[in-house]
């Protein structure tokens, strides 16, 4: 059974107060982590400044961590994939300051 909206909606907040957390106030401008959702994933994704001109002003964009939010697991409601390591299949996202936040 797919978690309700009321269910991702709640997650999401909590990822992005964990997002907020983790981006030290006085490195926002240079870098930003940042949640993003589509359907029942949530993607960590991290935003880099433009360090050198001559690769435009873009901020630059890597995705780092994908959750999907899980109601009927018995392991846990998050689990996730490591996207920079290409698919090391999916495991438990519960680093210690996320335990019981998603």
């Amino acid at each position: 059974m797919p978690p309700s909206g009321e269910a991702l909606g709640a997650a999401l907040r909590r990822v992005e107060q964990f997002c907020e957390q983790r981006t030290p106030a006085d490195a926002r401008d240079e870098m930003r982590l940042e949640a993003e959702a589509k359907g029942t994933k949530i993607t960590l994704v991290e935003h880099r400044a433009p360090w050198n001109p001559a690769f435009g002003s873009e901020w630059s964009r890597q995705a780092i961590a994908e959750l999907r939010h899980d109601d009927t697991t018995t392991r846990g409601p998050c689990t996730g994939r490591d996207i920079p390591g290409g698919g090391n299949g999916t495991r438990i996202c519960r680093p210690p300051e996320m335990s019981g936040r998603c």
